[in-house]
């Protein structure tokens, strides 16, 4: 069973990177190549790529934004879900 899902993350490429390990945590992953990461996940496969960043101008702000997109092979809806929520936590910005 094959899934994907597209996310738009305001961080820049620096940043996902940065924090990359800390989001696979307990995984192996290789990094393929500078816009596609693999990682073995619960008996399966991820497949992490994004674009390149852009930019996202707000009057005389510009923050970056990276579209991401996530395919999960041979892994159940449960652990896909757990893995969301777990990898949005350590990309989670400040906030109420």
């Amino acid at each position: 069973m094959i899934e994907r899902f597209e996310r738009e993350m305001g961080i820049s490429n620096k940043e996902f990177y940065r924090l990359l390990p800390q989001a696979l945590k307990n995984m192996d992953y290789e990094i393929i190549n500078d816009n596609l990461i693999n990682a073995n996940y619960a008996g399966g496969k991820i497949e992490i790529e994004h674009g390149v960043e852009q930019k996202r101008k707000i009057a005389s702000l510009e923050l970056p934004v990276l579209h991401v997109t996530f395919t999960f092979a041979d892994i159940s809806p449960d652990n896909i879900e757990l893995f969301n929520t777990k990898f949005s936590q350590v990309y989670q910005r400040g906030g109420g």
